[in-house]
């Protein structure tokens, strides 16, 4: 049996009419099958500032999490939950997978995960930007880890592209110098040597920008002056480096490759 934790329901909002009857308050559902918890359907907890979504079995362990969306944005709410139902039917797809596979080679199952947690990371009148981290384990070796991020129009509610934010070409000349030096440098500090110039070994050389995952985020001043570059595993280290996450000031230079209908609330410094 589950047992509620100290996440409380509080959602008399648009999220209950998407979940609609799967939604079971603290309430586990569920029956065993071959020692095998079937999935019970979500359950919905809120503390008022973050709404958490379980799903979990002996298959597997599902939450997804994310700060509570504004009533004036229900298509921000849509996507997100699309997301979560996605995830979800993937990663069960995946554990069931696995499972038969194991079973029919005479090998114990390992249950898989899944876990999304959603921030707001800036936010003006016009642009709320969100990053995503998340993590799981679908069989093998090791689980992995991964970055997202979203741009939403908050006057259109309606996702933006990175491409329609800021010019990323322009982006890329202006930052490109300052990445890889910031780059190295945390490559050298965590491994305890330097990358050798001109390397063309991919964990040594500078990945190219479509391999990272950028946006702006809000700096240690409270303002919205710091770009985000974040590299996951496998693209500017190994896996057990992690992840490269590498801040560098919004210039002046860079302020102005921003689109004009997105620039105000951001700041250069």
């Amino acid at each position: 049996m589950r047992n509620c934790h100290k996440w409380q329901i509080s959602l008399a909002w648009p999220l209950l009419a998407i979940l609609g009857p799967a939604v079971s308050g603290c309430t586990p559902i569920g029956s065993e099958a071959s020692g095998i918890t079937a999935p019970a359907g979500p359950i919905v907890r809120s503390d008022g500032q973050r709404v958490l979504i379980e799903d979990n079995s002996d298959l597997l362990s599902f939450e997804y999490s994310y700060p509570r969306i504004d009533d004036r944005l229900p298509a921000l709410l849509a996507h997100i939950d699309a997301d979560r139902r996605e995830r979800h039917e993937e990663s069960l797809g995946y554990a069931r997978e696995d499972m038969a596979e194991r079973e029919k080679s005479g090998f114990p199952f390992n249950g898989h995960y899944f876990h999304k947690d959603w921030s707001i990371v800036a936010s003006t009148q016009k642009l709320l930007v969100l990053s995503a981290g998340f993590e799981g384990y679908s069989g093998g070796a090791h689980g992995y880890h991964a970055v997202a991020s979203l741009f939403w129009d908050q006057a259109k509610d309606r996702e933006v592209g990175l491409s329609e934010l800021m010019d990323v070409d322009r982006l890329q000349q202006l930052t490109r110098e300052d990445y890889c030096t910031a780059l190295n440098a945390e490559r050298a500090r965590r491994r305890g040597t330097p990358a050798p110039p001109g390397s063309d070994d991919m964990f040594e050389d500078c990945p190219a920008y479509d391999d990272l995952v950028i946006f702006p985020v809000q700096g240690e001043s409270g303002d919205n002056d710091t770009m985000m570059f974040i590299a996951t595993e496998y693209v500017a280290g190994p896996y057990a480096e992690g992840e490269y996450a590498i801040e560098l000031p919004i210039s002046p230079a860079v302020l102005s490759a921003m689109a004009p209908d997105y620039r105000d609330g951001f700041e250069a410094r």
